[in-house]
């Protein structure tokens, strides 16, 4: 027994323990009942303070309602304590016996005693029971606590205390909420001799600052000074309003004082503009009501720079990239230019992307080829403005404006008489004399009546008005001419784009309304189009003049209609979306990519005459694709007739046998007639399909002995182009579709490679063909046939699908496979008739 004692000392320790945690338990069972209504009570004292309550009702209500809580806490603390019992430890025994899940209360059995003077074996005996009891009883539990509140608040008015309590403590913030519980204790009383006045002041920053106002009272009086001065921008105004008192108070600032004034003579009232100080007090005879250190800000003015140096771009646009900044916005952005000889100035206005932006980083394109003063050097300075009229300026650079050149000898000449009426406004006569001659020889600018109108006009305008605003006039009007004279409608499509441009990227930056915005889309979608328009019938007209193209970039990109839609799309949707910032930056990206094509702008090529044979037999190749494509379709138009001819044969058989046989009869003889044209035009068609197989046979010739290997797809088409033929020369158009499709197939394929070949040959990589992009080509290289801005070849018959760009490739042969087949089906003759209809109206526009 002496080796177990220990052990049954530990038993009844843990047991001891047990009972101590459920007597805590019960404890806290019966407090919260107990306690609750002086819990709630203290609670929504709380929440009214934080509400802000005891601030605003009158002292009378104040402190009845203070006297009215004490001394409900006193009778909620007095029944707390009278209904809270400690708990016994016979109770805790039997909570413990309880959430253990105990029978016949072996806790109880455990603290009992041997009665009497018991022997030895009964000792021993007792000694066992005791320890079996307590190894039953290691793994006793005093349960979990329980609040009983909802027996003792059966209504839920808990949850509206707490949601109070939420409530109050968001209102007050973590500042005002000390100050909120201590208006509890802080009993107003009016005094005769002390009058209650009532402050409100607050100081308004400008307007253009977008800054809150800063109040300087609450709830009547002033608050708590600051330990930092209070930061207000140059300008603002200081309002205050005092009531209850029937003395002037006084405003002072650093000691300078301002008495308030009097509408009313119930009131008065002060407003006062600072643009110094640093003590800001208002006093009421002795007393002082509030004291505010401030420190006010001044306005710093704008700042702003040229990020790199302005530098031309291929369509004589000068590129500005800038960024400004200020401390509350800037009102205006403007480049001033100064030219060198002189000492007139002008300014342009740069855009603002948005409403009194504080930073700018903007890239802008300006088109000055017009400007009187293009090819001289002028001094650009950078400008910006703030909201308050502050100037500041960039650091100065030289810059020489584009000069445009025009290949028009009229528009040279009156290109020329503009300048000098620029550098010598004075001297008229020899610029009247110019003009007068010029309009002597229309033939030299092909009659033109519009230009030679005029002409005449600006003439007259510098004969009659000896006014120094004629000039300029006069200018504009030359430029004008000469402009339509070297490009006809192209000058005024680029103007009427950049217009558009310059509209919506306004109207974005000033938030317009989005069907503003629509409109604005729309008509720049159109200055677009006609733009490109004009761009490509410009590169046709020089390519048919016999006009050499501009040497391009060997980095420039061919730029489709398609990539500008697809822009133009997306901007669309960006600024649907509110995101009219991207929006922005969408159009500013496209305007750099239209700034970046040239005028004319077409593939180069150069005068070898190697290439031009290449040229001349892709011309060829194409000439021999269309009409193979030709003769399939009439072979297949044959096809079709001739089939109708054999649906006359057939009939049903029934009762009006003999009517079935005379159509019969009648379809077979229509079936003759129209075998015997069939035929007729099959030997012309099989002539036709030799001619094209002689043809290719030329071309396979012409393009080995210039070194090039001929491809295998011109060896299958040769063999499918006889097989076509043979097959029309037995009158039997429909065996001859599939085979003239093959040989169609095959062309294309041999195009391809052909034009591999020659790109090779021509100094490029493998796959640059002649109509390749163009910018893959080095100065060195083969030059590729011209094409127009929108990347389509001038000039050439021969067009592989490269300048139209496809979804995918994928899609492509997976369309180009259904095409097959369905040309296959329909030379199938077994067919229903109605299967073989649909077919030929799907394959009606091909």
């Amino acid at each position: 027994m002496t080796e177990q004692a220990p052990d049954e000392h530990k038993s009844h320790a843990i047991i001891g323990r047990r009972i101590g945690l459920a007597r805590a338990n019960l404890l806290w069972e019966r407090f919260w009942p107990a306690f609750a209504p002086l819990i709630g009570l203290a609670l929504l004292f709380v929440d009214l303070g934080l509400l802000g309550t005891w601030s605003i009702l009158p002292f009378w209500l104040h402190i009845g309602l203070v006297a009215l809580f004490a001394i409900g806490a006193a009778a909620a603390l007095w029944y707390g304590v009278r209904r809270l019992a400690w708990p016994h430890r016979v109770e805790a025994m039997r909570r413990v016996e309880q959430a253990s899940g105990l029978k016949h209360r072996p806790l109880t059995g455990l603290e009992d005693q041997l009665a009497g003077n018991p022997d030895p074996a009964a000792r021993a005996l007792w000694a066992a029971h005791q320890r079996r009891l307590a190894a039953a009883l290691s793994r006793l539990t005093p349960g979990w606590p329980q609040s009983g509140l909802t027996q003792a608040d059966a209504y839920g008015l808990r949850a509206v205390v707490v949601c109070l309590l939420f409530v109050g403590l968001v209102s007050a913030g973590r500042d005002e909420a000390p100050e909120r519980l201590a208006d509890a204790f802080r009993l107003r009383v009016p005094t005769a001799a002390e009058p209650v006045a009532v402050l409100d002041a607050w100081i308004n920053p400008p307007a253009y600052t977008g800054l809150a106002p800063v109040f300087l009272t609450r709830d009547g009086a002033a608050k708590p000074a600051p330990a930092e001065a209070i930061l207000v921008p140059t300008g603002s105004t200081l309002f205050a309003r005092l009531s209850g008192v029937k003395e002037a108070p006084v405003l002072e600032l650093d000691g300078q004082g301002t008495p308030f004034a009097s509408p009313d003579n119930r009131s008065f009232l002060l407003d006062r503009k600072l643009t110094d100080g640093h003590d800001l007090r208002i006093r009421l005879g002795s007393r002082t009501l509030g004291q505010w250190p401030i420190a006010v800000l001044p306005d710093a003015p704008p700042q702003i720079r040229l990020t790199e140096t302005p530098k031309p771009m291929p369509k004589g646009t000068l590129k500005f990239a800038y960024e400004a900044s200020d401390d509350y916005g800037i009102k205006r952005l403007a480049l001033e230019i100064k030219r060198t000889d002189a000492d007139k100035i002008e300014q342009i206005e740069l855009p603002l992307p948005g409403r009194s932006p504080k930073t700018v980083k903007e890239t802008n394109f300006q088109d000055l080829t017009a400007h009187p003063w293009a090819g001289l050097d002028v001094v650009v300075r950078p400008l910006a403005e703030d909201v308050i009229g502050q100037q500041a300026y960039g650091d100065p650079v030289t810059v020489t404006i584009p000069e445009r050149t025009f290949s028009h000898p009229v528009a040279r000449a009156l290109i020329e008489q503009r300048r000098k009426l620029t550098l010598k406004p004075a001297e008229r006569r020899p610029v009247i004399t110019a003009l007068g001659a010029i309009t002597l020889i229309p033939e030299a600018y092909d009659g033109d009546v519009t230009a030679h109108l005029g002409i005449r006009a600006a003439r007259a305008r510098l004969q009659r008005d000896l006014s120094d605003e004629a000039v300029p006039a006069v200018q504009d009007l030359l430029w004008d001419v000469a402009l339509r004279l070297e490009d006809g409608g192209l000058s005024q499509a680029e103007r009427d784009l950049r217009q558009a441009q310059q509209a919506l990227q306004d109207a974005l930056a000033r938030n317009a309304p989005d069907d503003e915005i629509e409109r604005l889309m729309a008509e720049m979608q159109r200055a677009m189009d006609r733009y490109l328009q004009a761009l490509t019938e410009d590169a046709l007209k020089r390519a048919e003049n016999g006009e050499q193209p501009q040497e391009l970039d060997p980095n420039a990109q061919v730029l489709t209609s398609d990539d500008l839609r697809k822009m133009m799309d997306k901007a669309r949707e960006l600024a649907r979306n509110g995101a009219r910032d991207a929006a922005r930056d969408m159009l500013a990206q496209m305007q750099q990519m239209l700034e970046s094509l040239k005028r004319g702008q077409v593939a180069r090529q150069n005068g070898q005459q190697g290439r031009s044979q290449m040229q001349r037999d892709m011309s060829e190749l194409g000439e021999i694709l269309r009409r193979q494509q030709e003769l399939m379709d009439q072979s297949f138009r044959d096809s079709r007739q001739g089939q109708q001819g054999q649906q006359g044969q057939r009939g049903q058989r029934g009762q009006q046998g003999q009517q079935q046989g005379q159509r019969g009869q009648q379809g077979q003889q229509g079936q003759q007639g129209q075998g015997q044209q069939g035929q007729g035009q099959g030997g012309e068609q099989s002539a036709e399909q030799e001619a094209l197989r002689r043809r290719l046979g030329e071309l396979m010739r012409r393009f080995g002995e210039q070194g090039g290997n001929i491809p295998d797809g011109f060896g299958r088409a040769d063999r499918s182009m006889r097989d076509a033929r043979d097959a029309l020369g037995r009158g039997e158009p429909g065996d001859a579709v599939g085979p003239q499709g093959e040989a169609l197939q095959a062309l294309r394929d041999g195009a391809r490679s052909m034009m591999e070949q020659m790109g090779q040959m021509n100094g490029g990589e493998p796959g640059e063909g002649l109509s390749g992009d163009p910018s893959q080509q080095g100065p060195g290289r083969a030059q590729a046939e011209r094409f127009d801005p929108l990347g389509r070849p001038i000039g050439s018959d021969w067009d592989d699908g490269r300048s139209t760009k496809v979804p995918d490739a994928q899609d492509l042969q997976r369309s180009r496979e259904i095409l097959d087949e369905l040309f296959r089906r329909s030379g199938e003759a077994f067919r229903p008739l109605i299967e073989r209809d649909y077919i030929d109206r799907l394959l009606k526009r091909f």
